[in-house]
């Protein structure tokens, strides 16, 4: 037994809770500004966890914590991606996105 893994535990909990409400906000249709923040809050709660678990599983020979290891850094990675791609969207929904356009830049010399 491992105390640090409770904690490793804990916050992989938290970030699965978050996980519900980044579903919900994006069922319900809110901004991609918000789901950028929300899936950026799930991944450092993931990177937390990940950081205690992975030494854990160098050291240990149980499987199941290697086996945690990989999901959680599945898990850190998805929603690293998905935060970019919300901040993405966001920046190409506002009025300095607008600019960045592909033939805006352009569009002064019609």
């Amino acid at each position: 037994y491992f105390p640090e893994f409770s904690k490793a535990l804990a916050l992989q909990f938290t970030a699965q809770a978050q996980e519900c409400t980044l579903i919900r906000a994006a069922a319900l249709g809110h901004s991609p500004s918000l789901l950028s923040k929300l899936s950026r809050a799930i991944h450092e709660k993931y990177q937390q966890t990940s950081a205690i678990v992975i030494p854990l599983a160098k050291t240990s020979k149980s499987a199941r914590i290697q086996k945690l290891s990989c999901y959680l850094l599945a898990k850190e990675q998805l929603y690293c991606a998905y935060s970019w791609a919300m901040f993405a969207r966001t920046f190409f929904d506002s009025s300095v996105g607008n600019l960045a356009k592909p033939g805006h830049a352009l569009a002064c010399y019609g």
